[in-house]
């Protein structure tokens, strides 16, 4: 990159600003922080970042009408809400209603903070951003609908891109035309059984991992399922716990 980025942080923890100030720089990226709303603002004025992350709960102060007067300022500057507090809807649609470009978990893994923001800065068509990074795609099959669910709404809070299905026979539609990066995978399905459609993804590809799903600890099966190529297992019922932690595992080490 000739010229850097310039992020701008707004937060009013200040470990949270070093955290974010050291990963981005980096990165490549010049970083602002500022522990107040009004103090961001300021910096907005004189600096004009190419993107500003936004804490949505800044004590004393309106976040939502900090907001809105940066988008006043300059309505091109993608703004990216952080919240710490998990997935409130009601707080992350009004803060898109009033302009906000996207929100940000500060519990996300930090290879999805740096997937994320530079998603949202080829979004909006900066010419400094080259296009080296994806955001992981993954995969999750099971026959049980709610078990899909569970696994897609709590990854695509971490900023994955999650495809889910119950039907095992579009497995290898969706594998041949997606770019994927990790497969969670039931062993016990009607129609198709896991291990049949383990064998497919690995003659395939071999290098995608593949976490396979159980509905009971039977060891004789998952022996199987690993000898098949299988990377690793989960066993029902699962914490979303394991589920990061096979994702940190295949993914992120």
């Amino acid at each position: 990159m000739k010229n850097k980025v310039k992020i701008l942080a707004i937060d009013d923890n200040p470990g949270t600003l070093d955290y974010i100030k050291i990963v981005l720089k980096k990165e490549g990226y010049e970083v602002y922080t500022a522990l107040t709303g009004a103090a961001g603002l300021e910096e907005f004025s004189a600096n004009t970042p190419d993107l500003v992350l936004l804490d949505i709960k800044l004590p004393g102060e309106d976040a939502m009408e900090i907001l809105e007067k940066m988008r006043e300022q300059n309505s091109g500057i993608p703004i990216a809400i952080l919240t710490g507090y998990g997935y409130d809807a009601e707080t992350i649609t009004k803060a898109k209603g009033k302009g906000a470009a996207e929100y940000i978990l500060k519990t996300a893994p930090l290879d999805t903070l740096k997937f994320r923001i530079n998603k949202l800065l080829k979004k909006y068509a900066h010419p400094k951003i080259e296009d080296k990074e994806h955001i992981p795609n993954i995969l999750v099959i099971d026959d049980d609908e709610g078990v899909c669910k569970v696994i897609k709404g709590f990854l695509e809070k971490s900023g994955y891109n999650v495809i889910a299905t119950t039907d095992p026979r579009k497995t290898m539609e969706i594998v041949r035309k997606e770019r994927i990066s990790l497969i969670f995978l039931d062993i016990a399905m009607p129609g198709r059984n896991g291990l049949e459609v383990l064998g497919d993804i690995k003659k395939f590809n071999k290098n995608i991992p593949v976490i396979m799903i159980s509905g009971v600890k039977d060891d004789d099966i998952i022996a199987v399922a690993l000898k098949e190529g299988a990377d690793d297992y989960i066993t029902k019922p699962f914490s979303l716990e394991q589920v990061k932690a096979m994702v940190i595992k295949n993914i992120l080490e």
